[in-house]
């Protein structure tokens, strides 16, 4: 079962025909945001999981044991969410609405020309093809693999089996190369030929022989290619990887002797600029260790205390970061962000030193929630839990917002 609900205020209008126009309005304008890129991140309640876009939006998810804010991208901008029970996996919109079940996962293709709205299914270590429109499987659960690829702008599918073999099959969802062993990998490749231009199909075997068939499957003889250079073009099966974003902090430039640190994360030998013992620091505060050391690498940040309190010391211009006012600071692994916490209650920090030296710096969240976690899928979002047993997803770039719907952000004052 699958619920609704949305909070739209407006004001009352005392004239009937302007009234019913501002309630057709409203609903044609909540149905738009929901059809079109809204930006929805799951949610739990307590009771129920649903998406929000952390304002207005609640869409309540009935029997899910959970939702996956990573979502799987379909044609035209839109996103379909995971949506698990038990080994079950189900798909389902923006809306909320049922896609498809019955899987145990979900990917999208690669292709950005893709058109059709079709999703690749799992199921016991196999993979095939789903109609989300004719709402049934077009290529079959029996494959290893599955990819997408294009001759100008018609789809096919490279498909390899349990034995290693690749095969071809066009849009029509027709086996039009029977996987096979035997060949090595398939190209669609244009020709000109007699000045007509066609797409073929190369076959290449272990030997490197080659075998040509029609674009419909069919064997073919060997093309002669005319002598205009242009007139000759590959089509191959590109295999897309993501690139991880990576960190790095900036670091201090010393002489001084290696001097051995101990922290919770190892024991580092740590290149300062003054020794831990000669750091100058303000009076009533102490130095509690420095943060994030890496092995022979300096660092450029230390932990103070003050009053049994913790803050944060800028080491290279000798100077209190954070005033300590936490019971505990702590980085989170590879990242630089670090959770503070006042009586079990937990909030966000973020600091670092740029390629260029600068400081950058900024709260991300007081200590509000009742657990912080790192959504290990991107860098800037974090899972985070209320006393209430509510959660949702908090990203931290350059515009804060925590995913959870504004009934449950009010019980404990949050506005962003």
């Amino acid at each position: 079962m699958i619920r609704l609900r949305a909070k739209i205020h407006c004001p009352i209008i005392k004239f009937n025909k302007m009234k019913y126009s501002l309630i057709v309005a409203l609903l044609i304008s909540y149905g738009h945001i929901l059809s079109q890129d809204t930006d929805l991140y799951p949610y739990f309640d307590g009771k129920n999981w649903g998406l929000s876009d952390g304002q207005d939006i609640e869409v309540i998810i009935k029997k899910s044991d959970s939702i996956s804010p990573k979502t799987v991208q379909l044609p035209e901008k839109k996103k379909a969410f995971k949506s698990f029970n038990q080994k079950n996996v189900s798909l389902v919109n923006a809306r909320g609405e049922l896609l498809v079940s019955n899987y145990e996962d979900y990917a999208a293709f690669n292709g950005y020309r893709l058109t059709k709205n079709i999703v690749i299914c799992h199921k016991n270590d196999y993979v095939g093809v789903y109609d989300l429109d004719k709402k049934k499987e077009v290529i079959p659960t029996k494959y290893k693999d599955i990819t997408d690829t294009y001759a100008k702008d018609q789809l096919f599918f490279k498909i390899k089996d349990h034995n290693q073999g690749v095969g071809l099959i066009n849009d029509q969802y027709e086996v039009i190369v029977t996987p096979d062993k035997k060949w090595r990998n398939i190209y669609i490749t244009e020709i000109k030929e007699e000045g007509t231009t066609k797409n073929i199909i190369e076959l290449s075997d272990q030997n490197y022989q080659t075998t040509y068939l029609s674009i419909n499957g069919k064997k073919r003889k060997t093309p002669v290619i005319e002598s205009n250079e242009d007139s000759f073009s590959e089509i191959v099966f590109e295999e897309v990887t993501e690139m991880e974003e990576s960190v790095v902090g900036g670091a201090l430039s010393c002489k001084h002797d290696d001097e051995l640190i101990k922290t919770t994360e190892g024991t580092y030998q740590i290149k300062s600029c003054k020794r831990l013992e000669d750091i100058n620091i303000p009076k009533g505060y102490n130095i509690l260790s420095l943060i994030n050391p890496q092995k022979n690498l300096t660092t450029n940040f230390a932990y103070i205390t003050a009053q049994n309190k913790t803050g944060v010391y800028y080491i290279k211009n000798s100077s209190v970061l954070i005033e300590p006012q936490f019971d505990t600071i702590q980085r989170i692994e590879d990242s630089n962000f670090y959770v503070s916490a006042v009586n079990k209650k937990y909030g966000l920090e973020f600091f670092t030193v740029d390629y260029n030296g600068k400081l950058k710096y900024k709260t991300i969240t007081t200590p509000t929630f009742s657990k912080i976690k790192k959504y290990n899928e991107s860098y800037n979002t974090f899972i985070v839990s209320l006393p209430n047993g509510s959660k949702g997803y908090l990203t931290a770039g350059e515009n804060k917002k925590l995913y959870l719907p504004k009934s449950i952000k009010s019980v404990y004052d949050i506005s962003y």
